[in-house]
């Protein structure tokens, strides 16, 4: 590893192993880096807030009674809000080195997320997760709202070829490029998902998700059934559960 590498910190909100929840790779084991920060998400006023011992939501109804201090609003690709329940804080400023050194021991899959990874320089993180961890096939995974360029952000570490996989959830100022570029497309459904709001390019994409707006720690069922609606007039798109969800209700024990 260089010493730029070496030297070279990231906001990091967690790191964990677990089984992919979602998408193409639902059920494979990960290592997820989640960096902290996000240029889409927008933190409700403090004002909604009685207090931050309580965390009980004021003025949304709608909201769950367990609805979480950290959670902000983020704006989907055609205007939808909806909470999010993603703690994407930052927790440690670590080294590369130390990022990398948290890889658990076998695991040939690395998710980096957030938040919005992208607005940060992932260059000599996936630099190093390749040339030190696993030289012969580790797959480096980013999930992205696609509000940024990872061409210009990565150049060739963006490619295909060279084992970087793009998952694309859609937000608001998504770019076409990303829906391009993307190998997985996750779209969110609620009540008022829309097929003729999607960005230009999904309709025509070989790999769309359809993914239930869901609970922090659960799965809401009528937007799942959405979810089944809409593959039944789009047979071409997947239904992603959030597998760790359903596994969480199992066990009885959270599952990342």
């Amino acid at each position: 590893m260089s010493n730029d590498n070496k030297e070279k910190t990231f906001a990091v909100s967690e790191i964990f192993t677990s089984p992919q929840g979602e998408g193409v790779w639902s059920g494979t084991m990960m290592t997820f880096i989640r960096l902290a920060g996000c240029t889409v998400g927008k933190r409700y006023s403090a004002e909604r807030y009685k207090s931050r011992e309580e965390q009980t939501f004021v003025g949304l109804e709608e909201m769950p009674p367990e609805f979480p201090i950290y959670t902000e609003e983020c704006t989907l690709y055609d205007g939808r809000k909806f909470a999010c329940d993603t703690d994407y804080r930052k927790k440690e400023s670590l080294t590369v080195e130390a990022i990398v050194a948290r890889v658990s021991e076998g695991v040939e899959h690395v998710c980096i997320s957030g938040g919005e990874p992208m607005m940060h320089d992932l260059v000599p993180l996936i630099r190093a997760l390749w040339g030190v961890m696993r030289p012969h096939g580790t797959t480096v995974h980013i999930e992205t709202s696609g509000t940024i360029n990872a061409a210009k952000a990565l150049g060739l570490y963006c490619e295909r070829r060279n084992g970087v996989w793009i998952t694309v959830s859609p937000k608001f100022g998504c770019l076409p490029e990303m829906i391009e570029r993307a190998d997985e497309i996750k779209l969110l459904v609620d009540k008022n998902f829309d097929p003729e709001k999607l960005p230009t390019g999904v309709l025509g994409h070989d790999t769309v998700y359809l993914q239930p707006v869901n609970g922090e720690h659960t799965v809401n069922v009528e937007n799942l059934k959405l979810c089944m609606k809409w593959q039944r007039e789009f047979p071409q798109w997947r239904v992603s559960l959030q597998l760790h969800k359903v596994l969480e209700h199992f066990v009885e024990e959270r599952v990342r």
